[in-house]
C-alpha cells in the first residue's frame, strides 16, 4: 500500500535529483515536479534474483538553462524500502548552438 499512495516517498520507487553547475559548486536544481518514477514489479526466475538493467526518462529543461552544465544523482528504492547507492552521472553540458 506505500507503494500506491502518491503521498509517500515511496511512490515513485527510482528518484532522480538535478544539480546545475554554479559559481563552481553544484547545487540542487529546483524542479516543480519530482524527477524520476515507477519501476515495474519485476522478479526474475530462476534461484537469482538479482535484477540489472538501464533507466531512461526525458527531463524538460527551461530554455533559460540552455547554456547550463548539470549533473544528475539517482537511486532506488527495493521492496523492502531499501535505498540503494546512488550513481551520479558526469557533468552534462547544454549548449542552444
Amino acid at each position: 500500500p506505500i507503494f500506491d499512495d502518491p503521498t509517500s516517498q515511496y511512490y515513485n520507487n527510482y528518484i532522480a535529483k538535478l544539480f546545475q553547475f554554479t559559481n563552481g559548486t553544484w547545487v540542487e536544481y529546483p524542479t516543480i515536479l519530482p524527477l524520476g518514477g515507477r519501476l515495474p514489479y519485476l522478479t526474475p526466475t530462476g534461484k537469482n534474483k538479482t535484477l540489472k538493467g538501464d533507466i531512461s526518462c526525458d527531463i524538460d529543461v527551461p530554455p533559460q538553462s540552455l547554456q547550463d552544465t548539470f549533473r544528475l544523482d539517482v537511486f532506488i528504492y527495493d521492496r523492502a524500502l531499501h535505498q540503494s547507492n546512488t550513481v551520479t552521472t558526469s557533468a552534462i553540458i547544454l549548449n542552444s548552438q
